[in-house]
């Protein structure tokens, strides 16, 4: 196995190697230069200060080389420095839009060198070293240490045919999209710069641009043959037209003599038309008088309706007025009749009543007389008044003294109830505290779960499986531990990383075998054995006390509750027992620390201190990070609310709580007693109350009748029964003589209120008649006048019309007069038709055929003369340039038939080989070459099928998954290996979503590619590689071990190396 170990400078130190291994590079450099490397091909490339890396250096295989790093450590950085050391677009990496983002964090310059194989310059022993220097203003370019400008780089590049721009040889990881999303033009074209370099695409382009140049004059051929037709028939219309000119001025003679004949004719329309206006506007005159005079007379009529119909309304109202009056009276006696009958009738009722009443009168004094004995008897069976109401007063004090002392124990009850409350809440508080300790376990797993899926399946399948183990398991790691304060929290949070807090923990090896490979073996999960891990492992520090004095008071190991097991288990794999914590003390004396002490990694509250020293120079670097605030799932819990006490507390309080609940009992059962007494006291106070208002309604009944029928007794010996019959007898007497007299006169007024409400019918039929003959005459009024007004408007309008035509019509012809005076044109005018329709027809058929031969040019003959010349040049050009024309394309069919078989048997080539290279992955796969008739449209389309019940279908990203089109692309690039005329090639993250037997299977067929052909050379980037695999001398796989994640490890790799190095001398 080739294996080569790239040199890193990582943020822990630089690993550097051994000269003897240096003497070995050398000495195997020189002899594979002379054997192996070809013209252009990378032999080295030195990185400084740029991206992540410090100083190192990569020695290429000439064959395929194997990059291999995880992610963030700088891989794809290999091929942003070959892009940039040859002055490649940025826009190829899809990275940065500038230089200076490519600098180290805290350096000013970044260099980079590579050298190239070139067996043609022996004076610089067949190396060419191209480097490029840049800080973030500036960028300087060298050609074997010589100052350059970046156009000679490219030139030096195009003469090696390194292509950096074509995705088919240069393919970073941030295209990967662009290949599958290639059209198959373009497809065709950066294929067949990759296989035949930059001479046979320039001679594609070459033969592209003849084939426009010959279609371009082609149809300039013909351009001229339509041409020459224009003229034949251009030709023919001269000859034709030299007939016609004088006709045309003889017709342009005519129209002109006929323009001022016309406007004479139009005048004598004109003049007709306005005669005829003004007979029209004499007439509309007589006729607006006429009507003018009717409407006066209707309006006179109107007039005298309108008044007569206003005298008759004021004489209705005044009878209307009249008879209201009259009514009222009536309406008055009338009442008075009724009055007057209404006490006839009760005084003869109460004549009849008489003696009756006298009766009844003395019946109930008698019967009130009885009514007071009956009272005199009831109020003997009772006790006075004054007594009932002093046991009255009694039963109220007593009632009174009760509910004082009632509520007074209510108050004492409810102080009890509140206390009772607020113990209950402080009892729901602790219990929910109580649950959120028990629940914290909960949200940790269920973080843990969020990050790492199939933590919770785990435990299930544990729990399940309990008795199959031969020991305890612990775990996760990240449920186990408990910071003891926000501070311990932090470091355990910068300390403890995601793949350690998900780790299960067995107690022997025997156990982890059954985990691992029975029980949870489809479960992803992380497992450690504790068997054979000394206990010394977490054990504190010896020289913890005197570093005391720097501020460092405890280690990592000591900060956190976990179970024994557990802290041998996190120990083992990361030594928190020589990680110390210190406090605001440890801040100052930073510099003693890394000074005075073999401290090597300590935290303060404030950030977090690394120390590592170089094996071979002893030199201390500090590194130092800012410790991160404390994240909402932080392994932290209050030991102030310790589980234990909060029980204590419970107990306590549950016990308080039945105590209280007892002495409620009993002072509700007191409250009730006390509400017993308090209601048969009220019920008593109640009775008395009641037999008191009973004896006071009988005096006060008693006392009422007897003033009653004293009142009664007194009024009946004042009365006479026959002094009352006299007079109610007079009085009917009198009622009637006076309604006889009222008849009498409401008769008298009835006849008048008759006769006057006659005439008021008559006269509302006269208003009526009135008012109807009034709206006719008003209808006809507004006829006349509308009549009138449309009259007026119309001789208006005429008269107006025919002021303006008249005016017209002078202006006319003192303008014809002027033009062409009736002296000279007067007999003209006679020989032409006077209809004016009739001599517009004239005139627009001369203007018509004057029209139709008016295209006649006065030099036709001029015109002819020139274009029988043209004609005879173009058929004289047609015949020279038709056989260069047939010689070009003759010559131009045999080299495109001739490019067209070189490219058939190139992808011919290519597709045998892509055939067979999709059967060793047991798919199918061709490549087709479509041919048009035109060669710039020449395309290549991928055909693949991944399954057997799938026919062939062309790359589609929308088809196909990530692992089958990184699959696709990486065998197409690879069946033009044999082909390429570039020095190297390039693929990063060639693995790109493909499962692991492809994968392998790739890199098989590139291992074997590069052991039995001489083929490009090749850079292929992964972020890992499959274990197993088999590689030759001709393959060389690099380790980049750069950045944080190797610093852990750091002893282990410098042993791994050592070991190597000793294997390779």
């Amino acid at each position: 196995m080739g294996l080569e170990l790239t040199q890193t400078l990582s943020q822990e130190g630089i690993l550097n190697e051994k000269n003897k291994r240096a003497r070995t590079f050398r000495s195997r450099e020189v002899s594979l230069l002379d054997n192996r490397f070809k013209r252009g091909q990378v032999v080295s490339l030195r990185l400084k200060n740029f991206v992540t890396f410090d100083d190192v250096v990569l020695h290429a295989s000439p064959s395929l080389n194997l990059i291999a790093a995880p992610n963030g450590t700088g891989k794809s950085t290999i091929a942003s420095a070959l892009c940039i050391v040859f002055c490649s677009n940025l826009k190829t990496l899809e990275r940065a839009s500038s230089l200076s983002e490519f600098i180290k964090r805290g350096e000013e310059r970044a260099t980079i060198e590579v050298t190239l194989y070139d067996p043609q310059s022996p004076e610089t022993r067949n190396l060419r070293k191209v480097s490029r220097s840049f800080d973030k203003n500036r960028s300087e370019s060298f050609i074997d240490d010589k100052p350059v400008r970046q156009s000679e780089i490219q030139s030096l590049c195009k003469s090696y045919n390194v292509q950096l721009d074509n995705l088919c040889v240069f393919l970073p990881q941030e295209r990967i999209s662009n290949f599958t999303s290639m059209e198959p033009k373009e497809l065709f074209r950066r294929s067949l710069e990759a296989i035949g370099g930059s001479d046979l695409y320039i001679s594609f382009a070459d033969l592209v641009s003849k084939e426009d140049n010959l279609k371009r004059r082609k149809n300039e051929a013909e351009e001229d043959q339509r041409k020459i037709v224009d003229l034949e028939k251009e030709r023919e219309q001269l000859e034709n037209n030299l007939r016609f000119v004088e006709e045309v001025q003889k017709l342009k003679n005519d129209l002109e003599e006929m323009e001022f004949v016309r406007e004479w004719l139009d005048y004598e329309e004109k003049r007709k038309s306005c005669v005829e206006k003004k007979e029209k506007k004499d007439e509309m005159k007589s006729t607006k008088i006429s009507r003018e005079n009717e409407l006066k007379e209707i309006s006179n009529e109107l007039e005298s309706s309108k008044d007569k119909l206003q005298t008759d309304r004021v004489e209705l109202q005044s009878l209307n007025e009249e008879t209201q009056q009259k009514r009222e009276e009536i309406q008055l006696i009338r009442k008075k009749l009724d009055e007057i009958r209404t006490n006839i009738m009760q005084t003869l009722e109460r004549h009849k009543q008489l003696k009756p009443d006298f009766q009844n009168r003395r019946k109930n004094i008698e019967q009130k007389h009885k009514i007071i004995n009956s009272y005199q008897q009831s109020l003997s069976n009772h006790e006075t008044l004054d007594e009932l109401d002093k046991q009255v007063k009694e039963k109220r004090e007593v009632v009174s003294r009760k509910k004082r002392e009632y509520d007074d124990e209510r108050e004492i009850l409810r102080s009890q109830q509140m206390e009772l409350e607020r113990q209950k809440k402080e009892l729901q508080k602790l219990m929910e505290r109580k649950q959120q300790l028990e629940n914290f376990r909960v949200c940790q797993l269920k973080y843990l779960e969020e990050r790492n899926p199939g933590i919770q399946n785990v435990m299930k399948l544990v729990e399940q499986n309990s008795h199959r183990l031969h020991g305890n398991v612990w775990g996760p790691i990240g449920l186990e531990i408990r910071a003891r304060d926000e501070y311990a929290a932090r470091v355990l949070q910068a300390c403890v990383p995601n793949s350690l807090r998900r780790t299960f923990v067995v107690e022997f090896d025997e156990d982890f075998e059954l985990l691992t490979e029975s029980i949870c073996k489809d479960v992803n999960f992380d497992c450690v054995s504790i068997a054979g891990v000394p206990e010394a492992r977490i054990a504190t520090p010896s020289n913890l006390e005197s570093l005391k004095v720097y501020g460092l008071y405890d280690v990592v190991s000591n900060i956190f509750d976990a179970p024994r097991e557990i802290k041998l288990a996190m120990c083992s794999h990361t030594p928190y027992s020589s990680i110390y914590v210190g406090d605001e003390k440890a801040q100052e004396h930073t510099e003693d620390i890394v000074q005075k002490t073999s401290v090597h990694h300590w935290f303060n509250p404030k950030e977090c201190f690394r120390v590592v020293v170089s094996r071979f120079t002893h030199e201390k670097i500090v590194q130092c990070d800012p410790l991160r605030p404390l994240s909402k799932n932080a392994l932290i819990e209050n030991r102030d609310d310790r589980l234990e006490e909060i029980n204590g507390v419970i107990s306590r309080l549950f016990t308080d709580i039945e105590n209280l609940e007892r002495k409620v009992n009993l002072q509700t059962q007191k409250l009730e007693q006390l509400g017993s007494s308090i209601r048969a006291e009220e019920a008593a106070l109640s009775t008395v109350s009641r037999e008191r208002n009973e004896v006071f309604k009988l005096l006060s009944e008693k006392k009422k009748l007897t003033s009653e029928v004293e009142r009664e007794e007194l009024e009946l010996s004042k009365l006479n029964f026959d002094e009352e019959h006299l007079k109610m007898q007079e009085t009917i007497a009198s009622h009637r003589i006076e309604m006889f007299f009222k008849l009498e006169e409401l008769q008298k007024l009835l006849k008048e209120c008759i006769k006057i409400e006659k005439q008021l019918d008559q006269k509302v039929i006269s208003c009526v008649n009135l008012s109807n003959t009034l709206k006719a005459q008003e209808s006809e009024y507004n006829e006349k006048r509308d009549n009138f007004l449309k009259a007026k408007d119309e001789y208006i309008s005429t008269k107006n019309e025919y002021t303006r035509e008249r005016d017209e019509l002078k202006a006319k012809y003192k303008e014809l007069q002027e033009k062409a005076p009736i002296e000279k044109y007067g007999n003209i005018v006679q020989n032409y038709p006077q209809d004016l329709t009739s001599f517009n027809n004239i005139y627009n058929r001369k203007k018509a055929r004057l029209t139709a031969i008016s295209n006649i040019d006065p030099s036709t003959l001029a015109s002819y003369e020139r274009v029988k010349k043209e004609l005879a040049d173009l058929e004289s050009k047609l015949q020279r340039n038709s056989s260069v024309l047939h010689e070009e394309e003759s010559h131009f069919v045999e080299a495109k038939e001739c490019f067209l078989e070189g490219i058939r048997n190139q992808v011919a080539s290519m597709n045998t080989r892509f055939t067979q290279l999709f059967s060793f992955l047991e798919c199918r796969g061709e490549l087709v070459l479509k041919e048009v008739e035109e060669l710039k449209n020449l395309s290549i389309e991928i055909n693949v099928s991944f399954r057997d019940d799938q026919p062939l279908l062309p790359l589609s990203g929308a088809r196909n998954s990530g692992g089958e089109k990184m699959v696709s692309i990486m065998l197409y690039i690879f069946s033009m290996q044999h082909l390429t005329k570039a020095p190297f090639r390039l693929v990063d993250e060639m693995n790109q979503g493909m499962d692991p037997w492809f994968e392998r299977k790739i890199i098989s067929l590139m291992v074997q590619d590069a052991r039995i052909s001489a083929s490009s050379q090749v850079f292929l980037i992964s972020p890992k590689l499959l274990t197993d695999l088999q590689f030759g001398s001709e393959t060389r796989v690099h380790f980049i071990f750069n950045g944080p994640c190797v610093c852990s490890r750091q002893d282990s790799w410098n042993q791994l190396i050592a070991k190597y190095l000793e294997q390779d001398s």
